[in-house]
């Protein structure tokens, strides 16, 4: 099974009403949920060595669900031009700002800020000699 940095309970709480939810499947959901997590690791990868992230912040999974919510709302459900799922492009919007700033270091997910650059050896050192 794919990661996933959300599941479907978490596109109600990025704004997806009941009626919109009802109006995509299971198995919409979550491939949307899946490729946004995808999108996600993209730009984590150039940060972060080891991936998919076996724990990760809200902030991770809120950035996930608005970028599914967005492929759901402007996909299968169709995009409303009148201006009532503007909220969920500029959401969209947002969590892509947000990625790229993780990806260029400016934003750093809080489990994980102290997490060894690439390329960098862990060094154990001790004053007492151990005999190896």
């Amino acid at each position: 099974m794919a990661t996933q940095y959300a599941d479907a309970t978490d596109l109600a709480q990025v704004g997806m009403s009941a009626k919109q939810l009802t109006l995509v499947s299971t198995d919409q959901k979550t491939a949307a949920l899946v490729a946004a997590s995808s999108v996600a690791d993209g730009y984590l990868a150039s940060q972060y060595d080891s991936l998919p992230l076996t724990t990760w912040p809200e902030s991770l999974r809120t950035c996930v669900a608005r970028l599914a919510a967005w492929t759901l709302i402007s996909g299968p459900i169709g995009f409303n031009p009148d201006g009532s799922h503007e909220v969920f492009l500029e959401n969209q919007k947002q969590a892509m700002r947000w990625l790229q700033d993780v990806s260029n270091g400016r934003v750093h997910l809080p489990k994980y800020s102290a997490a060894p650059a690439r390329g960098v050896t862990p060094t154990v050192v001790s004053d007492t000699s151990r005999g190896f």
